[in-house]
């Protein structure tokens, strides 16, 4: 819903406080939703982007995503699309990203996406809801949503932070999948070990049993906890080098979509969810994977106890 004009910067040595000369620029789209289409289309599995888009740089988004040939469908707006900066220092193996919030939308145009979402509802078999929204967007609509979806039997994954995915509670989604830290500041609670975490999640489960069926809760080289309320467990990733890890997450949500939506188990399509993920790592752009990465990196995901 809120994509960016994301440009990544690479550096060799990134020192603050001084002029630093960028060695590589790059231009391409981003924003969470975005990021999962693209990892979609590399999977070789169709989505369509939803969106508000504005101004030049919202002209420059349906360019790109025209040339990757991701299907668009948008919301036109008076404000223009937002650019996010990635700073890769790649001597030191240190990524910064600068993010733009995203310009006001109307009533009007909230109205407008809202029927959009319902007029494309039908036509889905998966819907996953990624990032945040633009100034303006009450924080129940998410929620209202996935409500929506759950009364066509059309499942839902929310990755959102914040109210946006706590009203989602009781709206019956599939999976909520924050990161570690995003849950943290969402619940304003901090967890010192798995065994908190655990427990969260527990209480959280039995509070909205049979609204929210499961829980994927990801922390970055460490793994993805995962929790239903009839069981729990955890994948950890092997080891490899990073060179950007920024969309690794919406790697590893277009990861369990796809294999959700070829019929897998979710055990599986969690981990091969955490394949996808750890394949983003290994590219310098942001929600971007090899497929042949995945496939080699799936067979040295552990599972072990949570």
């Amino acid at each position: 819903m809120n994509p960016a004009v994301q440009r990544t910067m690479q550096f060799q040595g990134l020192r603050p406080g001084q002029v630093n000369r960028a060695i590589k620029v790059e231009t391409h789209v981003g924003g969470k939703g975005v990021n999962v289409a693209r990892v979609l289309k590399q999977l070789a599995v169709e989505s369509v982007v939803l969106c508000f888009l504005g101004g030049k740089t919202g002209e420059i988004v349906k360019e790109k995503l025209q040339q990757q040939q991701i299907p668009l469908q948008y919301v036109e707006v008076g404000s223009p699309t937002r650019i996010c900066t990635t700073l890769l220092d790649v001597e030191n193996h240190i990524q910064t990203e600068l993010v733009e919030e995203g310009t006001p939308v109307t009533k009007a145009e909230i109205e407008a996406i809202d029927r959009l979402f319902a007029k494309l509802l039908p036509q889905v078999n998966m819907v996953t809801i990624s990032g945040t929204v633009p100034p303006g967007v009450p924080e129940t609509l998410y929620a209202e949503w996935v409500t929506l979806a759950h009364k066509q039997n059309v499942p839902t994954i929310v990755d959102a932070p914040g109210q946006l995915m706590l009203k989602c509670l009781t709206a019956h989604p599939l999976l909520l999948k924050p990161n570690w830290q995003e849950l943290e500041r969402t619940l304003g609670e901090s967890f010192s070990s798995p065994k908190d975490l655990k427990s969260v999640l527990q209480n959280l489960i039995t509070q909205h049993q049979d609204r929210t069926l499961g829980w994927v809760v990801s922390q970055g080289e460490k793994g993805v906890y995962v929790l239903t309320k009839d069981e729990s467990y955890r994948f950890v990733p092997p080891s490899v080098p990073v060179k950007n890890p920024i969309g690794s997450g919406d790697a590893m949500a277009a990861g369990i979509t796809a294999a959700l939506l070829r019929g897998e188990s979710m055990r599986q399509a969690i981990r091969y969810g955490v394949a996808c993920g750890t394949a983003n790592v290994l590219t310098p752009l942001v929600g971007q994977i090899e497929p042949e990465d995945v496939q080699t990196l799936y067979p040295q995901i552990q599972e072990v106890p949570f």
